[in-house]
């Protein structure tokens, strides 16, 4: 709410943008704060900011804990977007966000190692990835390019975080 107060004072920026730091803790089934409004009684763009921060906090370290990997937070939206967001922007929101970013470090179901390298939009759970560890464990002398929209045998079984408290090799 203060950000809201001191937002008003401010002439060069749009009356309906200053609904956003004082609703943007608002939640779509009625359980945030300050007001506890619900639904639709939130301004749109505080439901987008909703979406854009809760992604924003917990995909960033914080003092009391780890960040969680991108595909993490996707699984909390995708769960608690129907109940506390608006469900129709939460689905567009997941539409727009890649669940292992380029260059995160992935573990395929073969047991081979790779780095993502490219997303498609269409289905951004198979981007193609660049296995640099075989079966073995063994890094190759070439990474091996592998397309997991067209090699449906291949999938993603897990991401590494990228801070050096688990071994990627």
């Amino acid at each position: 709410q203060i950000g809201y107060e001191v937002l008003q004072n401010c002439v060069d920026i749009d009356d309906t943008a200053k609904f956003i730091p004082w609703q943007h803790h608002e939640r779509f089934d009625g359980s945030g704060y300050p007001k506890g409004l619900r639904g639709y009684q939130i301004h749109e763009f505080a439901r987008i900011a909703a979406l854009a921060d809760v992604y924003d906090a917990m995909s960033t370290d914080r003092i009391y804990r780890k960040r969680f990997l991108p595909h993490e937070v996707i699984e909390y939206l995708r769960d608690k977007g129907k109940i506390l967001f608006d469900p129709e922007l939460t689905k567009a929101f997941l539409q727009n966000i890649a669940p292992f970013p380029i260059g995160s470090l992935v573990l395929l179901n073969s047991g081979e190692k790779a780095v993502v390298a490219k997303i498609p939009k269409d289905f951004p759970t198979r981007p193609e990835v660049e296995i640099i560890f075989g079966t073995d464990g063994a890094l190759l002398e070439v990474p091996l390019k592998k397309d997991l929209k067209e090699d449906l045998t291949l999938f993603i079984i897990r991401a590494f975080k990228d801070d050096g408290d688990e071994k990627f090799h």
